[in-house]
């Protein structure tokens, strides 16, 4: 609700997690440069014996003659020339020479960190406040931090000690659709694509920025993120699986005809059949992979997902569905001890899951922290007004200071129950903010009635009264958290005034006065709530009240109203109406007041009638037309 200026604090605990990620990922390089086979800035896997040389290879290091007869290399000397094919010699010195531990190329070791360096730099820089627009949690930023690190490893190791082409056989064990979904499914669609974003340029630079691998990579990263992103059931994740096998054989077939076929077809003399069926054949073996890297991706995820759910306690989809469980032993509990609050939780939890769907926000989080944002009462459920019903109100007998201390603890109350179930911090903060820091305005008001009766030189100030009366705990710090405290009190009061026959006019009004008041006090200020989004919670909140006032037609046979009033009822049920005393005079003014015996017989004789009214268990009449 206030204009924040764009501030950068460093914080030195994510440092030290990118400090640490830099340097294994740099470890990680070193390893994959010193191991590769390559002659310079040349890789050996690019060459051939009978390949035609596209460039000259000078040798970057002397060389022993290793065998009788040949000459030794001295450094600087030309193994290849461009445009010769290579020799069964030449590529034996090559090779050796790839072997050497004097061949590591430091300058594009150099330029492997300062590349590691400047995106371990936009790693911090993405998961900071000011571009999250929220505080990253320690566990979120080591879980991300893992991941990146994992998959640069299995690219780093498979590239430079088991020597993977990343065009083929690569592509097999990439993890980028697992962590994607995990990231998405446990920290929400924005984590999920900006760490597909950083892993696909981590694997670029692993794989010697092959474009092919890029690409697939990155593809594969968004669709992961954008499939997964509405799933909430784990039969979800299966079909999610499913179509992931599918995006990714066909990506890897766009990416082929776009970069060329890794396996392109190449055969000599007379076996050009055969080496032409083998080619296609590991064309089409390596997109069955890749799709069967895909759903692998999706049933390792849903057997990780359960203990990382617990392991980070984490408000995953998943977790907060199981949370959302009515049936669990703490909500028997409060339907025994506190049927009011149980009753109040549901309906603040539906006004603000329809609200957060209004503005964009985690509906399912406002609707669990909902449901739980009263258990505190739970240990003193009789002094709160909704389980008040048929007993006296224990306030009546006490010091408002005292009164106001009894639910300032339910807040208290709520959060170390909550701690002790081992509920996900997200919800911990909404028990924890549901009220801020507003004020206990019903007690106020009685202090300050008693404060006038005191002597003047013992009265208190209004400041001081008001800091006495004030809830301690934080204000809003999410939008979710913001949701609910609005929908706490604005559903409060409007079953305080379930008394009076309140019009939708009301129920606006009494909106838009809860509403503007939290706005006035601030409680609003840290929640990260535009005034825009403000105007779409109200209309949610007012759509909410007026479907749970809904009007039915009143019933024919009332079961509160008298025996005489369901007698009269129950004739006008049958059809008739009790005739009026100067009715039964006039029996034409009865026929044309509309009863059905009374027509049908002034229509048929046209005569005068008379009719006779009589009673039993059900009241019944009969007419008859008179001759």
């Amino acid at each position: 609700m206030k204009n924040e200026v764009f501030t950068f604090r460093m914080n030195w605990r994510a440092f030290w997690v990118m400090a640490i990620t830099f340097a294994i990922t740099a470890g990680l390089a070193f390893v994959r440069i010193a191991a590769e086979n390559t002659i310079g800035r040349v890789s050996l896997q690019g060459y051939e014996v009978g390949q035609t040389a596209d460039e000259d290879i000078y040798s970057p290091v002397s060389m022993e003659a290793r065998v009788y007869g040949e000459k030794p290399v001295e450094k600087g000397d030309c193994i290849v020339q461009k445009g010769y094919p290579i020799t069964l010699e030449q590529y034996e010195i090559l090779k050796a020479i790839a072997d050497s531990p004097a061949s590591t190329d430091f300058v594009a070791l150099g330029k492997s960190f300062l590349f590691l360096f400047l995106l371990t730099v936009l790693f911090y820089f993405v998961f900071s406040r000011p571009v999250a627009n929220r505080e990253i949690p320690m566990q979120e930023l080591i879980f991300c931090a893992v991941c990146y690190v994992s998959s640069y490893a299995v690219c780093s190791l498979c590239v430079g000690l088991g020597n993977f082409d990343p065009s083929t056989n690569l592509l097999l064990v990439l993890p980028m659709s697992l962590v994607v979904f995990l990231s998405t499914i446990i920290y929400g669609h924005t984590t999920g694509i900006v760490m597909g974003a950083l892993m696909s340029v981590g694997a670029w630079e692993a794989c010697g920025f092959n474009n092919l691998l890029f690409g697939y990579a990155l593809a594969t990263s968004i669709m992961s993120a954008r499939l997964v992103k509405n799933v909430h059931t784990r039969n979800g994740l299966v079909y999610v699986s499913l179509i992931q096998t599918g995006f990714n054989i066909v990506i890897l077939i766009l990416l082929e005809l776009i970069f060329g076929f890794s396996t392109p077809i190449k055969s000599v003399g007379e076996n050009v059949l055969f080496g032409v069926l083998g080619n296609i054949r590991s064309i089409l073996t390596v997109p069955f992979f890749v799709g069967i890297n895909g759903f692998l991706s999706g049933m390792l995820c849903l057997g990780l997902l359960t203990p990382l759910e617990l392991m980070l306690n984490t408000t995953s989809p998943f977790r907060l569905k199981d949370l959302a469980d009515m049936d669990s032993e703490i909500f028997h509990e409060m339907q025994k001890k506190a049927v009011g609050t149980y009753n109040h939780s549901l309906s603040v939890a539906s006004m603000a899951r329809s609200a957060c769907d209004a503005i964009g926000a985690k509906s399912q989080l406002a609707y669990v922290g909902a449901i739980y944002h009263d258990i505190g009462k739970l240990k003193n459920p009789e002094y709160f007004t909704e389980n008040q019903t048929g007993i006296e109100n224990p306030h009546d007998s006490l010091d408002p200071i005292i009164s106001a201390g009894y639910l300032e603890k339910h807040v208290s109350d709520g959060v170390e129950e909550a701690r002790e179930m081992g509920l996900p911090k997200s919800v911990i903060n909404i028990i924890a903010e549901h009220h801020g820091n507003s004020i206990k305005a019903y007690f106020m008001r009685k202090e300050m009635e008693i404060n006038e009766t005191r002597p003047k030189d013992e009265q208190k100030t209004k400041e001081e009264i008001e800091s006495e009366y004030r809830y301690k705990e934080p204000r809003s710090s999410s939008r979710e958290s913001a949701v609910v405290h609005l929908a706490d009190s604005i559903e409060a009061a409007s079953v305080s005034n379930k008394d009076k026959l309140l019009t939708s006019e009301d129920r606006q009004r009494l909106i838009e006065n809860i509403v503007s008041a939290k706005i006035a006090d601030h409680q609003l200020d840290d929640s990260g709530i535009s005034y825009g989004d403000i105007e779409k919670i109200k209309s949610a909140f007012l759509k909410e009240l007026n479907d749970k006032n809904y009007s039915r037609i009143k019933y024919q046979n009332d079961p509160t109203s008298s025996p005489d009033a369901q007698e009269k009822s129950a004739v006008e049920e049958d059809g008739e109406k009790l005739p009026a005393k100067n009715e039964e005079k006039d029996p034409v003014r009865r026929a044309a007041k509309g009863t059905r015996a009374e027509k049908k017989a002034a229509a048929s004789e046209g005569e005068k009638t008379s009719g006779s009214v009589r009673k039993n268990s059900r009241i019944r009449k009969s007419a008859k037309a008179e001759e």
